[in-house]
Formats: structure tokens, C-alpha cells, sequence
């Protein structure tokens, strides 16, 4: 088991903080072929693959709003790597003064390429040359609403997070219970449940959680953590606590990122975000700081859902393309979702050429 101390080890000083965004360029006709070929090789293993639905690939374009946004609402951002396979939009302006951008081939190892595994990259990015001790791991689908401090994710060098427990749940297929399951089985070889609410108390029961709270004390009496609750927005993150399950579980990242597509058993990146938690490696948050919207092609449900932004001001909104929303006419589709967000960001950013 690993030992929990109380408090951390506090940075005071100012420290530079960094964000990491992952983008794939569905439409590069190289990639795609590339893409068919390994999956052709891999079709013995089809079933046992948890997504390999042409919709986890295609591009709305939200890549130009994300930059948008961290270039109104979170300026005090020192850098922001770009993580792509090589492939780059067009429109991006790779001189902008913040944006680095980094290849696959730059961190990973090269027996783990060509990739088309999120799990993998993610695994890997801590590798990335001159990264930030402190760095936000952003999807290209999420947007800051409004003006976001260095404290709504890093207090005193930690990740500003929420420790709450929760049971695992499928709701639909593909629906990651099977990777949270494999995070929560490596989370309980290593850490006692009773140990890390004992000894971090405030930080399981603190006011900012709201409703979260209760369900904790009621999965109290249970031996093992049976899951975290979290939800799909951009985490803080530590290098060290990558560098610390890499040296605990080296073998099984290593296998991960050698797989070229994700599998439904293999971990992901939150195993670092649970393990932050169960080390007590964080500063207590608010639990529900963002939005997220699923794209149908209903324009409609599409218009309520960004005035109940536009009402609401959440920190951030993650636009989803999770299938559920069934969308059919993609391109008709794309066009109005884009309409909307020239209106939330007008203007052209510093990353846009």
C-alpha cells in the first residue's frame, strides 16, 4: 500500500502552467488509410476494442474556438502543446508565440507508432520536452465560458479537484465502465479507502461538493473504493504523479501504449487524476464547473443548450460527439454548431493564422 501523508509538499512560489490538447484530423486521407490498414491487421481483435466508430474521429472544427478560449478567459497560460500525429489544421499559425507543437513521434516511443489509441498518448505526454511541472490536459471538444484563474486549477503548486466517491454505472455501450473498472482495480492494490479519508478528511467532506458528499457517506461502510465520481473536463495534473504509476505499473502502461487502438479494459489518463485523489495530492473544488452538451441535428436543442450557457456562465463547456446524439448530416450540422460559436468568440486568436 502507499502511504498517505496529510500534506502534500507546497509550492508557494509562482510556477509556469502549461496545457496539453490532443487533436486528430479525421478527414487526412493519410491518416485515414493508415488507419483502415491497422485495423484490417487487428480484426481478430475487432471485438475486444472499444471504439473504433468513424465517429471518434471526425473534426468539428471546435479546435479554433478552444484557442479562442484560452486566449480570452486564461492568458496567464504559459504554453500550449499541441499534440497531433503530424497532421495540422490549416489555419493554425505555428509562430504563435505560446503554441508549441509536438508529434507523436517527439515523446512516444517508437514502438508504441503509429497510434490511434487516446489511451496511449495520454499515457506518454508527461514525456513532452519542457512541459510544465503543472499542466491542464484539455480535449479539443472544451471551451472556458468565462475568465478563469491560476486557482481554479492549481492552488499552492496541487490540482485543484474533488474527492468523491461513487459507484460504477453503465448507461450505454462503450460507455467506459469497463476502463474505470480496470482504473479503480490498480487504485485499490495500492491504497486503502479507509486510510485516505482518515487521513484527508476535509478533502472527502468538504462544503464545495455539494449533494456528492452524501453519496461518499453512504458508500462509507463498503471495504474497497468502488469508484470515483468525475466528469469529462479538462484535469490538473502533476509530471511526478505520471512518473510515480509509470514506476508502479510500467508493465501495463507499456502494454497500453503499445496497443495501436483502445481496448474496453485498458486504463486511461483519469487513473492519474484517481490516484492524485487517493494520495491526497489535491486542493478541494468546486464539483460542477462546466456544461456539456451532446451535437444532435436537432438546431433546436442545440440553441437551448448554449443559452443555458450563455445564462448560466459555467467555467467551461464540453461540446460532445458521443454518438448518442445521432447525427446524420454532419456537414449541415457542423455549419450551425460553428455559426454559434463565432458568436461566443468573434474574434481570431494569436494561434490562428
Amino acid at each position: 500500500m502507499i502511504r498517505i501523508g496529510r500534506d502534500p509538499k507546497i509550492i508557494k512560489e509562482d510556477y509556469p502552467i502549461d496545457i496539453v490538447v490532443t487533436w486528430v484530423d479525421g478527414n487526412d486521407e493519410e491518416w485515414k488509410e493508415s488507419c483502415y490498414y491497422w485495423q484490417s491487421k487487428d480484426s481478430k481483435e475487432l471485438e475486444h476494442l472499444e471504439d473504433v466508430r468513424d465517429e471518434r474521429y471526425r473534426d468539428w472544427d471546435t479546435l479554433r474556438y478552444f484557442f479562442r478560449s484560452i486566449e480570452m478567459y486564461a492568458p496567464w497560460i504559459n504554453k500550449v502543446h499541441l499534440v497531433t500525429c503530424g497532421h495540422l489544421p490549416k489555419w493554425i499559425n505555428v509562430k504563435a508565440p505560446k503554441l508549441n507543437i509536438v508529434t507523436h513521434s517527439d515523446f512516444m516511443d517508437e514502438r508504441y507508432l503509429p497510434t490511434f489509441s487516446s489511451h496511449a498518448i495520454e499515457f506518454n505526454i508527461h514525456r513532452i520536452h519542457n512541459l510544465s511541472d503543472q499542466f491542464i490536459y484539455f480535449n479539443d471538444d472544451t471551451l472556458l465560458v468565462r475568465q478563469a484563474n491560476k486557482d481554479d486549477f492549481f492552488k499552492n503548486g496541487l490540482p485543484v479537484d474533488y474527492a468523491a466517491l461513487n459507484v460504477l454505472v453503465s448507461t450505454h455501450r462503450f460507455s467506459m465502465m469497463d476502463t474505470a473498472l480496470t482504473n479503480i482495480e490498480i487504485i485499490n492494490d495500492y491504497f486503502d479507502k479507509n486510510e485516505i479519508i482518515r487521513k484527508n478528511l476535509y478533502k472527502w467532506f468538504n462544503p464545495l461538493y455539494g449533494k456528492e458528499v452524501v453519496r461518499t457517506a453512504l458508500l462509507l461502510p463498503f471495504k474497497n473504493i468502488s469508484n470515483f465520481s468525475g466528469n469529462h473536463f479538462p484535469h490538473a495534473y502533476l509530471k511526478q504523479t505520471f512518473e510515480e504509476v509509470w514506476d508502479k505499473e510500467g508493465k501495463l502502461l507499456d502494454e497500453v501504449s503499445c496497443r495501436k487502438f483502445r481496448t474496453r479494459r485498458d486504463p486511461n489518463h483519469w487513473l492519474m487524476r484517481e490516484w492524485q485523489l487517493a494520495s491526497g495530492r489535491f486542493v478541494p473544488g468546486d464539483s460542477n464547473r462546466g456544461i456539456y452538451i451532446v451535437i444532435s441535428d436537432n438546431e433546436e436543442e442545440l440553441d437551448k443548450a448554449f443559452k443555458r450557457i450563455e445564462k448560466k456562465k459555467p467555467l467551461m463547456v464540453c461540446i460532445n460527439d458521443s454518438g448518442k446524439g445521432r447525427v446524420e448530416e454532419f456537414d449541415k450540422t457542423k455549419l450551425y454548431l460553428n455559426n454559434i460559436l463565432d458568436r461566443l468568440y468573434p474574434n481570431k486568436s494569436a494561434f490562428e493564422a
